[in-house]
């Protein structure tokens, strides 16, 4: 493909430059269907933001199960050198399952 030939770090001038060509031609063909814009536009009709730090308790069962799941994440780091089970992210997505309703961790 030329736009990643040329974008290689071991690309020469010549592949650089007709990447850059492509480039530019993929961008003028994708103009008019892509549309780019950002809330700058609905910012004037869009009321005020506001955010608010509510702190809840864990239930008793949501507590038990985030201790659950730190427990085993930190046994598996601790067993093979790093997460196996997805890593930070999934970690992060299986804390927000505990706190916002247990039963989302059913269907898993």
């Amino acid at each position: 493909v030329p736009i990643e030939n040329g974008q290689a770090a071991d690309s020469d001038e010549h592949d650089v430059v007709f990447a850059r060509a492509r480039t530019f031609v993929l961008n003028q063909l994708l103009n008019p269907i892509v549309l780019r814009r950002d809330s700058s536009l609905l910012a004037n009709e869009l009321p005020p933001k506001y955010e608010w730090v509510l702190r809840c308790r864990l239930s008793t069962i949501q507590a038990q199960l985030y201790r659950a799941m730190v427990r085993d994440r930190i046994r598996d780091a601790e067993m093979y050198g790093s997460s196996r089970n997805g890593g930070i992210i999934a970690a992060y997505h299986h804390s927000l399952s505990v706190v916002n309703h247990p039963d989302i961790l059913a269907t898993k």
